[in-house]
């Protein structure tokens, strides 16, 4: 992954530097000069991409709807080259690329990938915290959620505007402001989980969450492998 490669090449000179520039300084200013400009090669300017563009939807019936609805997932390389699973989705009419999370609640998304700006409020800022010590910020907000070309539902959604490292995760995938999940590789999470009791944030009842045509949604994988859903 160009990306990926690009950023662990700059995190690591951020550390090489920071350490060589805490030395006592009885080196030469020229070298000084040297480690600074190496530095500011590698960071001076911003790294962009562009927002992940998902696969066209591709969804079948399950004995006519009776049996619920089919969706094939996608494997991407996310951060430190994990594999992860990708879910298209359309929120607010817009086709948004979502990693499928097993492990969280509710739909989480970057705010600047929303199309709109002026969505009903549905509760306050929360913040939410990863195993790879990533902890992600924002309001929850009303938009319109669909799969597949179902008819849209309006759900809750964190509106995520701060992706940072915990306090003691200082280095973490996040540092820059993205990860592989909320930036180059996916727009957001659509978690899930079974729904935490102290999780105020996305609808908790996670099988009245999404919309669908029965009371079964099948996940699956281009390994055969599936999950079945409600």
């Amino acid at each position: 992954m160009f990306l990926s490669s690009l950023d662990a090449a700059r995190r690591h000179a951020d550390l090489h530097f920071r350490l060589h520039f805490r030395r006592p300084f009885r080196r030469s200013a020229a070298a000084a000069l040297v480690a600074a400009g190496a530095f500011a090669a590698l960071t001076g300017c911003s790294v962009t991409f562009p927002t992940p563009t998902p696969p066209a939807p591709n969804a079948a019936l399950i004995n006519g709807g009776n049996g619920g609805l089919l969706i094939p997932l996608h494997v991407e390389r996310a951060d430190e080259d994990h594999a992860r699973l990708g879910l298209p989705v359309q929120l607010d009419g817009k086709p948004v690329y979502m990693a499928l999370d097993t492990g969280a609640q509710g739909t989480r998304v970057l705010k600047s990938v929303l199309p709109g700006s002026n969505y009903a409020s549905a509760g306050g800022v929360t913040s939410m915290s990863f195993a790879n010590g990533v902890e992600i910020l924002g309001s929850a907000v009303k938009v319109p959620f669909s799969l597949a070309g179902t008819t849209p539902t309006p759900i809750a959604a964190q509106a995520v505007d701060v992706v940072r490292c915990l306090p003691n995760a200082r280095k973490c995938v996040g540092m820059d402001g993205y990860t592989g999940e909320f930036g180059w590789a996916f727009s957001g999470v659509v978690g899930v989980g079974a729904a935490q009791p102290d999780d105020s944030c996305c609808a908790p009842n996670r099988c009245a969450r999404y919309p669908a045509t029965s009371a079964n949604v099948i996940w699956c994988t281009r390994t055969s492998r599936s999950r079945t859903w409600c």
